[in-house]
């Protein structure tokens, strides 16, 4: 209990994620580079092929009656190719924390590798 007699509140994801934003910003302001994998650059980049992933599969779904067709697999397997990228990417510059291994990340984990 705190001095007000109330639990003390734990920290959302969502503020920890605003308060490490805010230390990127703050490292940015002071010339410290980031990985590219955290700028705004890389969100923008793998959130357009999350868009094109997600049209893909449906045309995917719409076109391809047959079993199987090789010019599906290879889009598929780009797609793929570029989120384990991805991943690798956040791994490495996580230097695996423990913060990379929140809900999201997991998640994140789980995607790809059942992909």
């Amino acid at each position: 209990c705190n001095d007000s007699g109330m639990a003390p509140i734990e920290q959302s994801d969502t503020i920890k994620k605003l308060a490490a934003l805010s230390k990127s910003i703050e490292a940015q302001a002071q010339g410290v580079t980031l990985p590219w994998i955290h700028t705004s650059q890389a969100d923008t980049f793998f959130g357009v092929v999350i868009v094109l992933n997600a049209i893909f599969m449906g045309i995917d779904i719409e076109f391809n009656s047959e079993s199987f067709s090789w010019p599906f697999w290879v889009i598929e397997s780009i797609f793929l190719f570029t989120f384990l990228l991805e991943l690798v990417l956040r791994l490495v510059a996580a230097k695996p924390k423990k913060a990379f291994f929140d809900a999201w990340g997991i998640f994140d984990t789980c995607v790809t590798l059942l992909g």
